[in-house]
């Protein structure tokens, strides 16, 4: 069967200037098998929940294992201490997809199952495989367990928060109407999308998709309420679908409004394999990330530079017309790529993604393995300001990254090799979970920049006054999520459509800044 492959980027947005880091913490959580990170998010007691999928009980995994393969969620402190440790299954395979912290501080374990009823799996099986979502609290504590699938194969994908009672689920489906599918299908693999409410029962259903295999794998908010689908794509003209097919897969993206109605679509590719995720919208662009095996061809202006893929960056404006494009690579190294989004205080970039091979423009250090972790900085232009990278003689992977509030960089993935080079931790069996804290002789902005935020509480629309133009702005949810962001601000930041709560606010001026806590009633 075949799989979708996720690339997203990181942006930490830092008060940082320079590229020089020193690794000052690691650890690493496993059994002696296969132990593969899907997911982490902070707590509210600012420790952090990870998520994914073990084979055996022992080390770090000590709770009861199932079947095959089951879903693990650890939770540790702030100081990476591990405080539990809990495994969810059935009597067979149960593969961890993604997770998601819902806005009521509960968690969504998002997977993918083979197990009928059985271990800690209560809802039925509807065919070879369904998309398995399990509801815990923040102690790991199961709530409810919810399985959506056809009498045919349906894989997890991803969710998203919808508002305080409901979340979308996206789910690669290869059935048409049956189980509790209730909408036909448009090709041989389509989006699935459920929206559910707060006890996983549904509420609405669509699907997406061509005469071919689209494996939706990604949704993003837009500040204009949309959602972005995004897809990695075989079909032509069909279905959903309104271009050519440019190659093998090519990145689709499908904006639907409020009721899930496409408005907009986009297609990127060559005649290879694209993989591309939405990083960051501003008020006039949208920048695209992850990774492409296409020569020039297609709507691909970019050369191909590794054997294998490329990592890309992909510019567009609101309408989807391509602004820019660049791809970073070396003939030496097999794979390039670029995994996952984080935005913070300024507007500095720092992309994390992964490589291989020799020294190279792109990455100045040979690598140490089959893939090493690596870190950029681009201009607006998309130009590289420098790169670093890191790894062990293995393969070395990242998941998720945060910036914390001494503004190092954490980063969580994967790995599997024995201590060596930069990593002095050694895995316990095959692929264990890999932690590692960077510190770095960063410039950090000191200088604040003086701003005026009015009526604070309000109703979700405040009035900003500042002595210089404001550039940009993020707001972030207390736990550190992006909740908006945009730039050349003058007058009125509407935060509407935002639920009732307390943010944190940053603006941006030149190389000053400030921070203000702001509170919709």
């Amino acid at each position: 069967m075949k799989h979708s492959l996720l690339f997203t980027v990181i942006f930490l947005q830092l008060h940082l200037f320079a590229q020089n880091f020193t690794i000052t913490e690691q650890q690493h959580w496993g059994t002696t098998s296969l132990d593969y990170l899907r997911g982490v998010e902070r707590t509210s007691d600012g420790g952090y929940l990870l998520f994914g999928q073990a084979k055996v009980q022992n080390n770090t995994i000590t709770d009861t294992m199932y079947g095959n393969d089951d879903y693990f969620v650890i939770k540790l402190d702030n100081n990476k201490n591990l405080l539990w440790n809990k495994t969810y299954g059935g009597s067979s395979t149960d593969q961890a997809i993604s997770l998601l912290k819902l806005l009521n501080g509960n968690y969504l374990l998002i997977g993918t199952s083979f197990s009928p009823i059985s271990g800690t799996r209560t809802a039925v099986n509807y065919g070879g495989n369904d998309c398995w979502v399990v509801c815990i609290n923040e102690n790991g504590d199961v709530l409810w367990d919810k399985s959506f699938g056809t009498i045919d194969f349906d894989f997890g994908a991803t969710a998203i928060n919808i508002d305080q009672n409901k979340t979308a689920v996206v789910i690669q489906s290869y059935g048409g109407v049956s189980g509790n599918k209730s909408v036909p299908s448009k090709g041989d693999l389509d989006g699935w999308l459920v929206e559910i409410d707060t006890l996983g029962t549904i509420l609405n259903q669509h699907v997406y998709g061509g005469a071919d295999e689209d494996y939706f794998d990604n949704i993003k908010k837009l500040n204009n309420g949309n959602y972005l689908l995004g897809c990695s794509s075989h079909s032509g003209v069909s279905g959903d679908k309104n271009s050519n097919s440019f190659g093998s897969r090519d990145t689709w993206f499908l904006e639907v409004d409020n009721n899930y109605t496409i408005v907009n679509q986009f297609a990127f590719g060559g005649v290879g394999d694209e993989y591309l995720s939405l990083l960051e919208e501003t008020a006039n662009y949208y920048l695209f990330g992850g990774s492409s095996s296409s020569i020039v061809s297609g709507n691909k202006t970019s050369p191909k530079r590794c054997v294998y893929a490329d990592a890309i960056l992909l510019k567009t404006d609101k309408n989807f017309t391509i602004l820019n494009e660049k791809s970073f690579g070396h003939s030496s190294a097999n794979n390039y790529g670029i995994q996952e989004q984080l935005t913070f205080q300024n507007n500095q970039k720092v992309i994390v993604g992964h490589v291989s091979g020799n020294a190279s423009p792109y990455n100045s250090r040979i690598t140490h393995g089959p893939q090493d972790i690596w870190l950029m900085q681009v201009d607006d232009n998309l130009n590289q300001n420098w790169n670093y990278s890191f790894g062990s003689s293995g393969g070395d992977f990242v998941v998720k990254g945060f910036v914390n509030s001494n503004y190092e960089i954490e980063l969580f993935g994967h790995f599997d090799a024995p201590a060596s080079y930069d990593i002095s931790v050694s895995t316990f069996g095959i692929v264990d979970i890999l932690y590692v804290k960077l510190s770095s002789d960063l410039s950090i902005l000191e200088s604040q920049l003086a701003v005026g935020v009015y009526p604070n509480p309000s109703r979700g629309v405040f009035y900003v006054t500042s002595a210089t133009p404001i550039a940009a702005y993020n707001v972030f949810s207390i736990d550190g999520r992006l909740q908006a962001s945009g730039t050349n601000l003058s007058g009125s930041l509407d935060l509407q459509h935002l639920p009732s709560g307390t943010y944190i606010a940053n603006f941006v001026s030149g190389k000053t800044s400030s921070s203000v806590k702001l509170v919709i009633e």
